[in-house]
């Protein structure tokens, strides 16, 4: 196994397939493969390794709270309506 900042060729293919469906997905021709692929490769354990072994390099997942490097939730912003014909 490599080191996880020098990943293998195969690991490093399958992040740039993670990036560019992840690109394709977003676009304005999306498919529903690129959503796919993108579960098929998150969930590839090679790929979820160097996701853990890259510890803080990589951001924390929204809605994990479990995760020892999470922070408080942000509180809501209360947003108001504006009264009209004010700027």
């Amino acid at each position: 196994m490599s080191h996880h900042l020098k990943p293998s060729i195969g690991l490093l293919s399958k992040l740039g397939s993670i990036v560019m469906h992840a690109d394709e997905l977003i676009s304005s021709d999306g498919h529903h493969f690129d959503r796919s692929e993108l579960e098929t490769r998150l969930a590839d354990p090679e790929v979820k390794n160097w996701l853990e072994t890259m510890g803080p390099l990589v951001p924390v997942k929204r809605n994990n709270r479990a995760a020892p490097r999470s922070t408080k939730p942000v509180p809501k912003r209360k947003v108001g309506r504006k009264k009209a014909g004010k700027k």
